[in-house]
């Protein structure tokens, strides 16, 4: 039994993940950003699923998600400061999807674009 839900899990990690890349991780005041793409077909639930795979329990994570179809290489840059890496994932084209997870909460939440331009007004 312990074998089948091995499984079970594997397979569905594997198809979670292997329809989203990473193109960029970084951190910036205890927090990680993530930048990733995604497979034409993938859904807003699978997303939530990679947030929750690869969200770090005591950091706020921050995931950013464009269509595979866009070139993200303006984010494979090493970031040097925060405001200049806030203002490129702000930049047209804007990520489809923007999600976070702060520390030690498990609710993933959905306004994560918004957050980000919030924390570069002055």
């Amino acid at each position: 039994m312990k074998k089948l839900i091995i499984v079970i899990i594997s397979i569905t990690f594997f198809n979670c993940t292997s329809k989203i890349n990473s193109i960029d991780s970084s951190v910036f005041n205890n927090s990680r950003y993530w930048i990733s793409s995604y497979e034409v077909g993938t859904t807003e639930e699978e997303l939530k699923e990679y947030v929750k795979l690869y969200s770090i329990d005591n950091q706020t994570t921050h995931h950013f998600f464009y269509p595979d179809t866009l070139d993200l290489s303006k984010h494979k840059r090493i970031p040097i400061y925060f405001d200049r890496y806030a203002k490129e994932i702000l930049q047209e084209p804007k990520p489809t999807y923007g999600f976070y997870k702060m520390a030690y909460d498990s609710k993933i939440y959905e306004d994560g674009l918004w957050l980000i331009s919030v924390a570069i007004q002055k």
